[in-house]
């Protein structure tokens, strides 16, 4: 996901050149010497999301922001595990492959994986390279290239919404705020007996989500946190560490155990409507020094 730089006075790493590329090869080889590993732990949260959803028989519907080269959409569409991901667009004999080379061998890969009862998933990112990309290898259902950041959606995003049952993302929050979750929201048609989306986001501790829950509040979801922080990736460089030390300590979160061990960590926000939460069964989290 490229858009504009992270708020907080954060100077994250930037790795917008790897969202571009016309396949995702260059963004697994650079996040892996990372171990960023957090769509591992986002998969996880969104499947047992996804189990407890009332959709009753149908496949559920999926809205991933930020969703680069469709990621989330392999692991929820998939039965593969992240660190398959890595080993298949880091192997040697894929290195030299021209894209379309690379799109056949991705779908024999993908294939014959398919999930039970899987997911219908729908990308939405700035990058136009990224979506089509993801649309091609079968990672995503469909895609929408937009920032609502900083536009309104369009018609066909509108549309989307009307079928939505969740909403999810790993790392977009801090590049994306309340504004593109009200944007989406507001788009919902006003249909008798039609529920609200739920939204599952993995959030970067550095990155406040009081924002975007009471945004969520006004559409009838209820906001948790659940279980405990997550790593994503490791930092890049020390000075990356001390801003992101610093943000904790503005926001007043105790950094031991996690940050101050060398790694970015990342918090699971459920928000449902209230009476859903406690049938859910995930237990809620208490943030440090609440």
């Amino acid at each position: 996901m490229t858009s504009v730089e992270p708020p907080e006075r954060l100077r994250k790493a930037n790795f917008d050149d790897l969202y571009t590329s016309p396949d995702p090869r260059a963004y697994y080889r650079a996040l892996r010497p990372l171990d960023y590993r957090v769509p591992h732990h986002g998969s996880g949260f969104f499947r047992s999301v996804l189990a407890r959803l009332p959709v009753g028989d149908r496949v559920p519907r999926v809205l991933d922001l930020c969703c680069s080269y469709g990621i989330n959409g392999a692991l929820l569409k998939y039965d593969v595990e992240f660190e398959e991901l890595y080993d298949h667009y880091c192997a040697p004999d894929a290195a030299d492959l021209p894209v379309d080379g690379l799109l056949r061998r991705d779908r024999e890969f993908f294939g014959p994986r398919g999930r039970s009862p899987g997911a219908h998933v729908t990308g939405l990112d700035t990058s136009a390279a990224a979506i089509a990309y993801g649309r091609e290898a079968g990672l995503l259902d469909a895609g929408h290239v937009r920032d609502l950041e900083r536009d309104e959606p369009s018609g066909d995003l509108v549309a989307t919404m009307a079928g939505v049952d969740l909403v999810t993302t790993t790392g977009g929050v801090g590049y994306i705020t309340e504004r593109t979750f009200d944007r989406l929201f507001r788009a919902l048609p006003a249909t008798p007996g039609r529920s609200v989306p739920w939204v599952a986001a993995v959030v970067l501790r550095v990155f406040p989500y009081d924002g975007i829950a009471r945004t969520l509040a006004r559409y009838g979801l209820t906001t948790r946190r659940l279980g405990a922080p997550v790593p994503q990736r490791r930092f890049r460089d020390a000075a990356e560490q001390a801003d992101a030390l610093a943000a904790l300590d503005r926001l007043g979160v105790d950094p031991t155990g996690h940050e101050d061990d060398g790694h970015f960590y990342a918090d699971l926000y459920l928000s449902a409507p209230a009476a859903a939460h406690p049938a859910l069964g995930i237990p809620a989290a208490r943030r440090a020094r609440e």
